[in-house]
């Protein structure tokens, strides 16, 4: 997933919450646009990091992967999602804390790829999980159009002082754009 200086002018508006599984397969077939890949993504990500509804891991994550994505990235995405299940995490997204997103896109019009960099506040459901802190995560998505919908690619960490905003609440690098809380 390549830094791009070609930032997708994307609209500040909360990170999506409660994403549901039809919700986001109706999203996914809408396309070819990066911006609709770009609002695709975004509820991917609220999809696949909320723990708070169990899904079947392994079927859900084949349908929303593409054939491409390595077996490696495949594993350590079934084995996180499956770890915060059993735990009963209930890890998610949490709009009242706002956060940043910027995306980008490669390859031409008839299929190209969104790269999405997620700055968001995780927080916990369960009890013996939840903090009073707010915690910033930094992950990156990337989505390609397949000629009938997007598939999910890539998925990277950030592990790195960038992942936290600053005093003045803004983060490292060009073309992010707010999400204010909800």
């Amino acid at each position: 997933m390549d830094e791009s200086s070609a930032w997708l002018p994307l609209e500040s508006a909360p990170i999506p919450e409660d994403v549901d599984r039809e919700d986001l397969f109706e999203l996914r077939a809408t396309g070819p646009s990066p911006i609709e890949g770009a609002e695709y993504v975004l509820a991917l990500a609220s999809y696949w990091h909320d723990t708070r509804h169990e899904v079947v891991v392994d079927e859900e994550l084949r349908e929303l992967s593409d054939p491409d994505m390595s077996e490696e990235l495949w594993r350590f995405l079934a084995s996180d999602r499956w770890a915060q299940q059993d735990l009963g995490t209930k890890r998610f997204y949490d709009p009242a804390g706002g956060g940043f997103v910027r995306a980008s896109a490669t390859g031409n019009r008839e299929s190209p790829s969104v790269t999405l960099e997620l700055v968001a506040a995780t927080t916990a459901d369960a009890p013996e999980y939840a903090t009073d802190e707010v915690s910033f995560s930094r992950y990156t998505y990337e989505v390609v159009w397949d000629g009938e919908e997007w598939q999910w690619l890539d998925f990277a960490v950030a592990n790195s002082p960038e992942v936290q905003p600053s005093q003045d609440g803004s983060v490292k690098g060009a073309g992010w754009v707010r999400l204010p809380p909800a």
